[in-house]
């Protein structure tokens, strides 16, 4: 097995591959149709957030997390409460982007081995 950096003469295997139903997140549903899209609308931009953590993160954060989340405003939510791990920097830097406000560190329950960790507030 060889492992390559990501390059362009490499998005075209890439993408198909996906739309042959190849995910690269066996969590979600939309992630290979997401993916094409930023191929298609950045090849460029994409190659950069697979290798750039700080692009990752920008690339990615309002697929994970919408910038107002919706279903919260329209419930009439004044904002909502997101946490992490102390060393858990994508996730911080994902809410930070989306303008949440670190309230705080707090302690997790026991079923959680009491670990420290942030509490963050979004207003919408």
């Amino acid at each position: 097995m060889d492992l390559t950096r990501p390059a362009p003469q490499y998005l075209t295997g890439y993408s198909e591959a996906l739309r042959r139903g190849w995910s690269p997140d066996n969590t979600r549903d939309a992630t290979g149709a997401e993916e094409l899209q930023a191929i298609a609308s950045d090849p460029t931009g994409f190659l950069e957030g697979l290798t750039d953590p700080d692009a990752r993160v920008h690339r990615s954060r309002f697929r994970a997390l919408p910038p107002r989340p919706p279903i919260a405003r329209e419930q009439g939510l004044p904002h909502v409460d997101s946490t992490t791990d102390l060393d858990n920097n994508p996730s911080q830097l994902l809410i930070l982007a989306n303008g949440g406000l670190l309230q705080g560190r707090f302690r997790k329950t026991a079923h959680f081995d009491n670990a420290e960790a942030l509490l963050y507030r979004i207003f919408l």
